[in-house]
């Protein structure tokens, strides 16, 4: 009895150490008191561990080995940072239970570097004039103009030079070697000088006389010639209207899914993919209703399938043997996918590979058109980790991952 008498006082509090060396007191009695769990997101790690002892956290601290990627939330995670915090912040749990981060261990500005899928990512373009963005552009990385398409867009909010769309996105990853689109209004004063040279010498010789001033020049000023590193291209025009079989319920003939025709090559020899054009004005949203989009013979070429680690999927057609990207570019993959829409979701299963379309925007889920359904670099593929009734995990990805948004590998080609 004496002996014990002489043990117990040094039993009423025991040290313990998390794996980041910090400790913490737990009393012998197990007890565990509610605490709030703080919002430790874009901390640095150490600043992180410090915030939640205060906040009360006795229990373990673990960091998980999942990568984060660029930018979580619409935001750029920076090395060392926190992008994944589970409990979520505000949550309440007992003192003593474990707190899990995820840490951002990789450059994310610049990636796979002196591969030929090295990447950066975009800079944000809208506003800028056409000079200003080929500045911008050389500035974050990516040196090749040639790789840029000037697009002229006949919409209400864009403005002759000055970018009002851009693909990729702001803060997509996108390669150093892939085609890049930016989208400029038309100027009024070229689609004029284009009129008068369509209309007979005659009438627009009387129209000069009735409509310039005298003294001035009768000829409509010519528009700056757009830089010549960029190529130009008008934007697609407005589809015809269809015959009634093939046209929606609303009369108006959809946009998105092709009209059928097969892959061909243009006047130029260039790849062009299957369905015909594609619209590239805004459309019905693409969501898992219509297919995501979609057409028939596309698959998505990908660099591999490793779990832990995600590559861009890129939607691809066959034409003569070989298989092209959207951009009439030959695809570059290790394996081919051809997919179908999740309909239910015991079709996904863990271990097993996925593509979805990556949510960056919280208030845009979907693209809006078929062009850019068929070229975004939003489309992403993993390995399934754990699914839930309407979102699912991949592993190596920070946060769930909506449904709605995947596609399932029904068939594998790989590279010859």
């Amino acid at each position: 009895m004496l002996v014990a008498v002489g043990v117990l006082p040094f039993m009423g509090c025991v040290a313990t150490t998390s794996k980041f060396g910090v400790s913490s007191s737990s009393s012998g009695s197990g007890e565990s008191v509610p605490v709030t769990i703080p919002n430790v997101f874009k901390m640095k790690k150490e600043q992180a561990i410090a915030e939640l002892r205060r906040a009360g956290v006795q229990g373990d601290i673990s960091e998980e080995s999942s990568l984060c990627g660029s930018v979580v939330e619409g935001r750029v995670i920076e090395m060392g940072e926190v992008c994944y915090q589970h409990p979520p912040g505000g949550r309440v749990q007992g003192s003593r239970l474990v707190v899990s981060i995820v840490v951002q261990t990789e450059d994310p500005w610049h990636g796979n570097v002196g591969t030929h899928n090295e990447w950066r990512l975009m800079p944000k373009l809208v506003g800028m004039t056409v000079d200003q963005a080929r500045a911008e552009m050389s500035r974050v990385g990516f040196q090749r103009d040639e790789r840029v398409q000037l697009v002229i867009a006949d919409e209400a909010e864009c403005k002759p030079n000055i970018v009002c769309r851009q693909y990729p996105g702001p803060l997509d990853r996108a390669g150093i070697n892939d085609g890049k689109i930016i989208y400029v209004g038309r100027d009024p004063n070229e689609r004029r000088h284009a009129i008068e040279e369509a209309r007979p010498e005659s009438v627009a010789a009387e129209s000069s006389r009735t409509e310039a001033p005298r003294g001035e020049s009768s000829s409509a000023p010519k528009p700056e010639p757009a830089p010549e590193s960029f190529f130009t291209v008008a934007a697609e025009p407005a589809p015809r209207p269809e015959r009634a079989s093939s046209a929606s319920s609303s009369g108006e003939k959809k946009k998105w899914g092709g009209n059928g025709a097969p892959a061909f090559r243009d006047e130029a020899n260039v790849p062009q993919g299957p369905g015909g054009p594609m619209n590239r004005g805004k459309g019905e949203p693409c969501t898992d209703k219509i297919d995501h989009c979609m057409r028939p013979g596309v698959w998505f070429a990908v660099g591999g399938v490793i779990a832990g680690r995600q590559y861009r999927a890129t939607p691809a057609f066959e034409l003569d043997k070989k298989w092209w990207n959207w951009y009439g570019q030959a695809a570059d993959y290790a394996l081919l996918w051809r997919t179908k829409v999740v309909e239910k979701p015991s079709e996904l299963v863990p271990g097993e590979p996925v593509v979805w379309l990556v949510q960056e925007d919280p208030r845009n889920k979907w693209v809006t058109n078929d062009f850019d359904a068929l070229t975004t670099s939003r489309w992403t593929s993993g390995v399934i980790e754990s699914v839930d009734t309407d979102t699912f995990r991949v592993k190596g990805w920070s946060g769930p991952i909506a449904i709605d948004t995947a596609r399932v590998i029904v068939e594998t080609k790989k590279a010859e």
